[in-house]
């Protein structure tokens, strides 16, 4: 009984708005967490920004999109992170490289200049990837973490563990 109901154009119409409705919540998820994550927008301009969404979604959603900067400050210290990380995982070693490098130098495949250049690519790499570690809540890590205890100890009363 039912498929005499839906024709091969009714099933295709169904499918097409279904998946419209689908990306457009999918849209909204993505502008509001990307509202929400931000932050060089205020307070101000977030709820300025969620009451537009709210009050014409769809143009409130393409106007955002389009007003947004492509690329910001956070962004691209989310990069530096993700690419620190991927750097960590693939065991990347500048170490390796320097040594790779003045092995290819000895052998005579690159010259001084390009090992040089080379070489200062690579430190370039600890540099950019120590400096990731030290944003945000790292830093506060670190200096909260407590100083190394002596390995001797004063004669005295145990602690308690509780």
């Amino acid at each position: 009984m039912l498929a005499t109901e839906w024709s091969f154009g009714n099933v295709l119409w169904t499918m097409l708005v279904f998946f419209f409705w689908f990306m457009a919540i999918w849209i909204f998820i993505i502008v509001f967490s990307d509202i929400f994550r931000r932050r060089d927008l205020s307070g101000a301009a977030k709820a300025g920004w969620i009451i537009l969404i709210f009050i014409v979604p769809f143009l409130g959603a393409i106007i955002y999109m389009i007003a947004r900067p492509r690329m910001t400050e956070q962004d691209k210290e989310d990069m530096e992170r993700m690419q620190a990380a991927e750097m960590r995982v693939s065991g990347y070693s500048p170490a390796d490289e320097v040594a790779k490098l003045s092995k290819l130098r000895d052998d005579g495949k690159i010259t001084a200049e390009e090992y040089e250049e080379m070489k200062k690519r690579a430190m370039m790499q600890i540099c950019t990837w120590e400096g990731s570690q030290s944003l945000g809540s790292s830093r506060r890590w670190r200096s909260s973490w407590p100083s190394p205890r002596p390995l001797h100890r004063e004669p005295g009363p145990s602690p308690t563990v509780l």
